[in-house]
């Protein structure tokens, strides 16, 4: 998958859940085990939607979207975060999450 022509395709996405995570990312909708196995708490999900880029974005046959999220925890640590959204009742419920390993990214270092 090559992630800087990805990010630049789903730039309306991106905005949008950065906009999500800035307003009201108090609601969105996750399993509390899923935080905990990866060693991650609510506010380090709220950093990757507002430091990362939407690089994967499907439509579901019911209304609203699933997108793959890649972004930063603000220690530095890299995850996808899976989610399933539906924009105009801003709702947001995390479907998975998944460290990427070995991987850095320019992108979040200058951040």
């Amino acid at each position: 998958m090559n992630q800087t022509s990805d990010a630049s395709r789903f730039e309306f996405e991106t905005e949008w859940i950065r906009g999500y995570a800035r307003c009201y990312g108090c609601d969105v909708l996750y399993d509390e085990t899923d935080l905990r196995r990866q060693r991650l708490f609510l506010v380090d999900i709220l950093n990757i939607f507002r430091e990362g880029f939407v690089v994967y974005g499907d439509k579901l046959e019911a209304r609203g979207a699933r997108w793959r999220i890649e972004g930063p925890t603000d220690d530095g640590r890299l995850f996808h975060v899976d989610v399933t959204v539906i924009s105009e009742i801003y709702y947001v419920e995390i479907e998975r999450i998944t460290k990427e390993k070995g991987r850095s990214d320019e992108r979040y270092s200058a951040a």
